[in-house]
Parts: structure tokens; sequence; C-alpha cells
């Protein structure tokens, strides 16, 4: 086994992206090798330009879990953690003091364990009687 293979695996870290750039952000950095990980909900839409004609697929949404913050890490241990913070759509890398916050692995998975486990939407068709 080489000593690669035996080395784990660099901690995950989080970003604070520009306003409403989680995506470019993330594309960006899966560019430069980073593994990124964005945690999303579904949402209904909520917009003046939404009519009563409007496909039932338009009314969902994908939106960020945590608005402006990806969870990011190096492809391996020598990757350079300076080309994050001017990376497009990237607004800085969250420290603790001087030192980069790192993320735990099984907080992540919880995240993710949150994020398919969380029930979806069901639009209710016209023909059905909604009481309240």
């Amino acid at each position: 086994m080489t000593a690669a293979a035996r080395a784990p695996s660099p901690a995950w870290h989080v970003a604070y992206t520009k306003q409403r750039q989680e995506n470019t952000a993330k594309d960006n950095l899966e560019r430069q090798g980073f593994e990124v990980y964005l945690p999303l909900f579904k949402t209904f839409r909520t917009s003046r330009h939404l009519t009563e004609k409007t496909s039932p697929d338009r009314l969902l949404a994908h939106e960020p879990m945590f608005p402006r913050y990806i969870f990011f890490r190096p492809a391996c241990s020598q990757q350079s953690m300076g080309t994050v913070r001017s990376t497009r759509g990237v607004s800085s890398v969250v420290m603790f003091g001087a030192s980069f916050a790192r993320v735990s692995i099984d907080l992540l998975d919880s995240i993710r364990l949150a994020e398919l486990n969380r029930p979806g939407f069901e639009l209710t068709p016209k023909s059905w009687t909604v009481k309240f």
C-alpha cells in the first residue's frame, strides 16, 4: 500500500459565497479539483411572474440548505487552499482564529441524510378539494 493510499483524506472546510452565487462557487471549485458539497432542499417558488397556468415543475425549486455556505475539501493534502479565496463566487473561507474551520465527516453525513430523507412536496391537482 502506498503512502498516498494510507494517508487520511483531507478535512472538509466551509466557504462563504457571494450572495446567490453558491452554484458559481461550486462549479469553479470543482474545476480547480476540489470536492464540493452544496446541500439543497425543495421549496415552492414565490414570484409575481408565476400564474395559475404555470407548470407544476416550475413551482418547485432547489434552494441551498445553508444560503451562502458551501462545503469543500482538497483532492489531496498538497492542494493549496490559497486559491479558494480568489475563486469566482467565493467571498471568503470560514476561519477559527488563524486556521481554516474544519467540518467533521459525521456532521456532513448527517446533513446528507437529512437532505435525502426530507419528504418532497406533492402538488395537489386542481380537481381536489382542500379544507382548512
